[in-house]
Order: C-alpha cells, then sequence, then structure tokens
C-alpha cells in the first residue's frame, strides 16, 4: 500500500467548533498524526450536536463532531493543573504543527 504524503508528520490540534476541525481532519485524511487536545471543563460543543446514535447526546455519539474528527487521536486535558499544562507542552515540543 502505497504511504501517504505527510505520513510521519505529528499535529497538536488546539482547535473547536468546525473550522479548525475541518483543517485538521485534512491533514489527518493525508497520513499526519493528528492529537486533538481538548480541555476537560470545556469539551467542543459539537460533541453534543446532532445528528446522534441513540435517544439521548453523550459526549462521542455525535455524527457530526465524528465526522470532524475522523482520523484523529484526542487527549482530554486540564491545562489549568500544572501535571495537564506540563503534558500539554511536551506534547507541543514533540509536534511537527500546532493549530
Amino acid at each position: 500500500m502505497a504511504r501517504l504524503p505527510l505520513e510521519g508528520i505529528r499535529v497538536c490540534d488546539l482547535t473547536w467548533i468546525i473550522a479548525g476541525p475541518t483543517a485538521t481532519r485534512f491533514l489527518a485524511d493525508f497520513g499526519a498524526e493528528v492529537i486533538r487536545v481538548e480541555h476537560e471543563q470545556a469539551v467542543d460543543a459539537i460533541r453534543v450536536g446532532r445528528p446522534i446514535v441513540g435517544d439521548h447526546p453523550t459526549l462521542n455519539n455525535s455524527g457530526f463532531f465524528n465526522y470532524f474528527n475522523r482520523n484523529k487521536k484526542s487527549i482530554l486535558l486540564n491545562v489549568r493543573h500544572p501535571d495537564g499544562i506540563a503534558i500539554l507542552k511536551r506534547l507541543i515540543a514533540a509536534s511537527d504543527v500546532v493549530i
């Protein structure tokens, strides 16, 4: 199987709602390792957007959110805590791109 053009590139994704996740989705679709970072007290609002699977929105059943964030890894951090900001700084240092 042919390599994708962005394989080997790591992206730290600090975006939310639609525009940023769309941009980083394209990077992930072309092979970049995109690591989406969310703050544990303020997750992306589209996580509870419709359409959903099931009767009630949860943090993981929004088709809208999953469409915009396919092919990505993710981490939930409390960046107000010293340990959370330390992890974020390490991730940024190990990334080729921060968006």
